[in-house]
Parts: C-alpha cells; structure tokens; sequence
C-alpha cells in the first residue's frame, strides 16, 4: 500500500500540508502560551479534538470553538466536551444553525504574546483533517490578513441569527438525528 508525501502540518509531519509553516513550529506551544485561541470547523471528531484538549485544559486563554452540525459529521462527545469547558467559564462554544447554509469553514486563530496567527485549509478537526488525509492549508502571520479574518470570525461568532451558544438539548437533538441518519 501506497503512503501519501510526508509534509510539514499542525501535527507535523503527515499529510495534510500547511504553507508557510514555520520551521519547528510547535501547536502545543502555541496553544499552552495562547491568550486567545479561536476554532471554527466544519464538524470535530474526538481523533482530532484530543490534540487540541491537553492544551486546551491547559491554558489560560480565551477559547472560542465553532462548530456546524450538517451531515452529522460532528460527534456528539466533542460536543459535551466544549460544553462542560463552557460551563466552567473561559471557553465559549458555539454551533452554527443556519438550516439553509452548509457551515464548511477550518479556520484557526492563536494570540500570544510573540505573534498572532491565522491557519485557514481544508481540513476538518480530525485525525484525518489535521495528519492522515491530504489537505492544505495556509498559515498567516501576517497583521491585516489575521485581523481580516479574526473579524470574520468575531461577526459570525457574535450572530445570533447564525449561531447559538452551545446547550445540553442542542446535543440531545442532534444526537437523535445522528442516529436517525438525518442531517443535524
């Protein structure tokens, strides 16, 4: 069996490519040092969530994670996971409900104190989306491009005719949807 071209990515190396990446680039890092970090994905598998959750428990920055429910692709658990993090304060967690719209953004934003950061590609928060499948993406450090997009991301963040805090009966919903099959 045939293995994909190893490529730098958030993860190192795997499959899923981030242009301009810099060298010895280290999530973890990022994300220990973070003051605020900012997550919106088309779904979250738990495969992808737990490279992200060490860090996340870990740190003492502002998070805020978005994400949308079509296909049924988002698993339940990373779900009940951002919402006891909600719960607890400094997180905030939200989905996207616009029924009319497929919600299809990876976008990630890391503020520290050393530089602040966009990586905007096709892979979703998964195993996959992050190492194994073949993805690309970009990473920016640039001023204007991060406050572009972290703007982007605050005015959708902040619509609530869009998007809605994260509740425990939006999961329970959604759940039996996923079990029916339907789209969530």
């Amino acid at each position: 069996m045939k293995t994909a071209l190893k490529v730098d990515g958030l993860l190192g190396l795997g499959s899923a490519l981030i242009v301009d990446l810099p060298s010895g680039f280290d999530l973890k890092a990022e994300l220990l040092h973070a003051q605020s970090i900012k997550l919106a994905t088309a779904f979250a598998h738990w495969t992808g969530w737990k490279h992200f959750e060490p860090h996340i428990e870990k740190t003492s920055a502002n998070v805020k994670l978005l994400s949308g429910l079509s296909f049924c692709q988002t698993e339940p658990d990373v779900l009940y996971d951002w919402l006891q993090r909600a719960q607890k304060g400094r997180v905030q967690a939200r989905l996207f409900t616009d029924a009319k719209t497929t919600f299809h953004p990876k976008v990630l934003l890391v503020r520290n104190s050393r530089r602040a950061f966009v990586v905007v590609g096709s892979g979703n928060l998964s195993e996959g989306g992050l190492l194994q499948n073949v993805e690309c993406g970009l990473y920016s450090d640039n001023k204007g491009l991060y406050s572009r997009v972290n703007d982007w991301f605050e005015r959708l963040f902040g619509d609530d005719s869009l998007t809605a805090n994260l509740t425990e009966p939006d999961i329970r919903r959604y759940k039996k949807a996923v079990r029916c099959g339907e789209k969530g």
